[in-house]
């Protein structure tokens, strides 16, 4: 009977096939004991050659995980980099432009300067000039002078018909300043004068106000008089007619001869005196 042992590639170790053989001669218990210890020694050897691979393959892919984490790293740190380059270059490229707009604004301040100064140039080379002319047309006046003064007995030189000019440009500015002043004043007293005829004219109409008002009073007055003397006249009258009725009355009541009175008369005399004393 013939022994062998396989070994599988997942290494799992199969059991060796047994193979009647009719004419083999049979072995003894010990020899068949080697030849099992062989045969397990032999599957030993495999399996520690598998393990061996095996733990070979777990060291490669360990390796290749930690390269491959190396890696990852580096790759991560590149692209980092490449970030913080990225930052970098927009924040160079924003100052860049910043710097550009900074140097336009100076470039158009500098032009606007440069013009300025141009027609600042010219206007003192114009002024300059008008200086110039002016420093000729004085140069006659001054030649003028001298000949006055050749011919003048009250002034010895230029100086002096200078000192003069000054004395009555002075006097002519305090006459100025004294007319102004007279003005001011004169304006002032006008407006005073305005105010007190405003003053006045108000105080005259607040008089007249009142004039007009005690006046109504005084004819109100009148009126109240002239109706308590016709009320006191036609009272005395009254009074009259009621004192001769009742003379009247009287006389009828005590006439010595009273049936020469007719009844008519003395009736009304009677009414006569009782309608004045209603």
């Amino acid at each position: 009977m013939a022994a062998s042992v396989a070994l599988l590639s997942d290494g799992f170790v199969t059991a060796p096939a047994v193979e009647e053989d009719e004419e083999a001669v049979p072995l003894s218990q010990s020899t068949q004991l080697l030849q099992r210890k062989k045969e397990m020694a032999a599957v030993q050897l495999e399996l520690d050659k598998k393990k061996d691979e095996f733990l070979s393959r777990m060291r490669r892919c360990t390796e290749r995980e930690e390269e491959l984490a190396e890696r990852q790293d580096a790759i991560k740190e590149q692209v980092r980099k490449f970030d913080k380059f990225l930052k970098e270059n927009d924040a160079k490229r924003a100052r860049a432009l910043r710097k550009a707009g900074e140097e336009a604004k100076i470039r158009e301040a500098r032009e606007a300067e440069r013009v300025a100064l141009e027609a600042e140039l010219l206007r003192q080379r114009a002024a300059q000039g008008e200086i110039e002319a002016a420093l000729r047309n004085l140069e006659r006046p001054e030649q003028f002078l001298a000949r006055a003064c050749e011919h003048s007995d009250y002034f010895e030189d230029i100086e002096a018909i200078l000192r003069r000019h000054e004395v009555l440009e002075a006097t002519h500015a305090d006459l100025l300043a004294r007319v102004k002043t007279s003005e001011e004043q004169t304006l002032q007293r006008r407006e005073e004068l305005h105010e007190t005829r405003k003053r006045t004219q108000t105080e005259a109409l607040v008089n007249a106000s009142r004039i007009a008002a005690h006046q109504a009073r005084l004819d109100e007055l009148r009126l109240g008089a002239q109706d308590e003397e016709a009320s006191l006249a036609s009272m005395e009258s009254g009074a009259k007619d009621r004192l001769r009725v009742l003379g009247e009355v009287a006389a009828a009541h005590c006439c010595p001869r009273p049936d020469r009175i007719s009844a008519g008369v003395y009736t009304q005399a009677a009414q006569r005196f009782v309608r004045v004393c209603l």
